[in-house]
């Protein structure tokens, strides 16, 4: 067991926040919260992270993610969205074909959401299998879990990023088969991984 000792803001039920000032949190040995505390206990003999006088908060959830747009953060909005998407979005997302890329660019993403205290996503890959199970370990190595969805396009996405109804079947039913096969190791190690969603 460990203990973090400092100022605590938790939601202890919806539409509820309370502030514990010198709480502390009780953590399981992976790192699960097994009580708030409204005092550290005087004779708790395990390790104790001290980080009195520091908030300690919840870490936030990106409910909505487009993991092949983040090359795109912060270039606005120019043109109505179909003709941004054609112009900019489309053409960088097909980029994702690329394994090297595609690691590259979420290994980044993954960085940047635990860096900025994101832990928990609902994201889109693409259309591209390998680079979705890419992006699924890079979260995981970066300590981000959720929900990640290969994408399924057979129309509006241009030559390189549609896929026929056979393709996406077959690659769907691959993509769901190598994430259960990593989801079965993780069990052995209580890791949090990633899980699939299906998106279209």
């Amino acid at each position: 067991m460990k203990l973090l000792k400092g100022n605590i803001i938790h939601a202890p039920m919806l539409e509820k926040l309370e502030t514990i000032e010198n709480g502390a949190l009780l953590l399981e040995d992976d790192g699960t919260i097994r009580e708030v505390l409204h005092a550290a206990p005087q004779d708790f003999d395990g390790r104790v992270y001290d980080c009195s006088g520091l908030l300690i908060m919840q870490s936030f959830a990106d409910m909505h993610l487009h993991a092949p747009q983040f090359p795109n953060v912060g270039m606005g909005m120019d043109l109505p969205l179909l003709d941004w998407l054609k112009t900019y979005t489309f053409p960088v997302e097909a980029k994702f074909a690329d394994l090297d890329y595609a690691r590259r660019i979420y290994r980044r993403l993954a960085h940047d959401l635990i860096a900025n205290g994101t832990t928990r996503v609902c994201m889109f890959s693409s259309l591209h299998t390998d680079a979705t199970l890419v992006l699924m370990e890079e979260l995981e190595n970066a300590g981000v879990t959720g929900f990640v969805g290969k994408v399924n396009m057979d129309r509006n996405g241009g030559e390189n990023l549609e896929e026929t109804t056979e393709e996406s079947i077959r690659e769907t039913r691959r993509w769901l088969e190598a994430a259960a096969a990593s989801a079965l190791s993780a069990r052995s190690s209580r890791r949090a991984l990633p899980q699939p969603a299906q998106t279209s």
